[in-house]
């Protein structure tokens, strides 16, 4: 049978695609499922008063409960709070939630100061749906993504 320019370019492509990404590599890629283990900071000690377990030393605490005002501010804090991270911000930092709701979805902030108290709360996405996983980029910018065929991942400033 005739190989013609194009089927042979094509079955090029997937024959080195599939060396490529054979053995080690995908083994590298898509390594297992992470295991419990010791981490840096020591064993995790019993859960606090709010259900936490921490290492010794370190203290949390809870500064927003879905449906209910932060503390401090007038906003009322998103439903199913999914991915989020932190950033710098002056002395202090933002973090930021996805709220992984139908049709409401969006992202929210609260703003700290270089003590820890929060100064303020905002949203900082709307008209999106299901935001669930995202991702802190390396600008300093988060990532919020929608978790349904056709989603956007759309990017939010996190100051206000």
């Amino acid at each position: 049978m005739p190989l013609n320019r194009r089927t042979f370019l094509r079955a090029a492509a997937v024959a080195g695609g599939a060396t490529a990404f054979s053995g080690a590599l995908w083994q590298e890629a898509f390594a297992g499922p992470a295991q419990p283990g010791p981490g840096p900071y020591g064993p995790l000690l019993a859960a606090d008063a709010n259900g936490l377990r921490l290492p010794e030393g370190f203290t949390g605490r809870v500064v927003a409960r879905s449906l209910q005002r932060v503390e401090g501010t007038r906003h009322t804090w998103h439903p199913a709070p999914d991915g989020g991270a932190c950033f710098a911000d002056g002395d202090g930092w933002i973090y930021v939630s996805n709220s992984e709701v139908p049709l409401v979805g969006g992202a929210s902030a609260v703003r700290f100061d270089a003590g820890g108290r929060v100064t303020s709360a905002y949203r900082v996405l709307s008209g999106t749906t299901l935001n669930c996983a995202g991702g802190a980029t390396p600008w300093g910018a988060w990532l919020s993504c929608e978790e349904h065929d056709w989603g956007w991942c759309t990017r939010p400033i996190p100051a206000g």
